[in-house]
């Protein structure tokens, strides 16, 4: 693999970093919406600033060392590294408190965020351009995940002009966000040693900092795409107040 540029690395990481901190902004404004005490405010927040550090530090430990490469194949590796936050997610999305404390919270929201893509593709067709990536998985090979960020303000925008008739689509937007992050992540593994009988390969994922692709970027914008998929069947109705118990 070609070296990375720094200032691209530079970028990946003010990405990663820029998504940590939006999620920080929207527990506390989702928690002061609910009316949730300023104690447990605090250890929400401090729980997911301890949380996120230790995976990202894990992660980066991962790329240090060649322990993990042992573990089943060069694709399977990247899948295990998703296991963990995708086991959050759904211990998030089974919780009852956290279903109500995200309750009060528009989809707007959760569709508006997924905008960040269109700096991730931008950072992948840098890559391409340096010789880093094959062409493959970029916006001009078979990556079309740009187009879910592009549209997500347009989408958002008319989520919140129009619920009613908007549902479907909005639904169906989702569910093709859900099919390009897959097929992204499928182009990353196939394109890694072992994978293919291909001259053009890399091993992106096991460097720093893009290992914080499948481990971090990908599941934040899975979790943002079944929030908002909750959000199209859910009953528009007045929120209760937090309840502590």
């Amino acid at each position: 693999m070609s070296l990375i540029p720094p200032h691209v690395s530079a970028m990946f990481i003010a990405l990663v970093f820029g998504v940590a901190f939006i999620i920080l902004i929207a527990i506390y404004v989702t928690c002061k919406k609910a009316n949730v005490p300023g104690k447990t405010l605090r250890n929400y927040s401090l729980v997911a600033i301890i949380s996120m550090l230790a995976w990202l530090a894990v992660t980066l430990f991962i790329t240090r060392t060649s322990m993990f490469r042992h573990i089943g194949t060069s694709q399977l590796q990247p899948v295990l590294l998703m296991l963990p936050p995708l086991a959050v997610i759904v211990a998030l999305m089974a919780s009852p408190r956290f279903n109500k404390l995200i309750e009060p919270v528009d989809n707007f929201w959760f569709i508006y965020l997924q905008a960040y893509r269109i700096l991730r593709e931008f950072i992948l067709l840098l890559l391409f351009r340096y010789s880093v990536i094959p062409s493959a998985m970029t916006m001009e090979g078979k990556n079309f995940d740009v187009l879910i960020g592009i549209t997500a303000p347009f989408v958002a925008y008319y989520w919140f002009k129009s619920k009613k008739w908007y549902r479907p689509l909005t639904l169906v937007w989702n569910l093709v966000g859900l099919f390009f992050i897959l097929n992204t992540l499928y182009s990353l593994f196939y394109q890694m040693p072992g994978a293919n009988d291909m001259d053009v390969q890399n091993d992106l994922l096991f460097s720093f900092p893009f290992i914080w692709m499948p481990s971090f970027l990908a599941p934040f914008g899975i979790f943002l795409h079944l929030l908002s998929i909750r959000k199209v069947f859910q009953k528009e109705e007045t929120p209760e107040p937090y309840l502590n118990v």
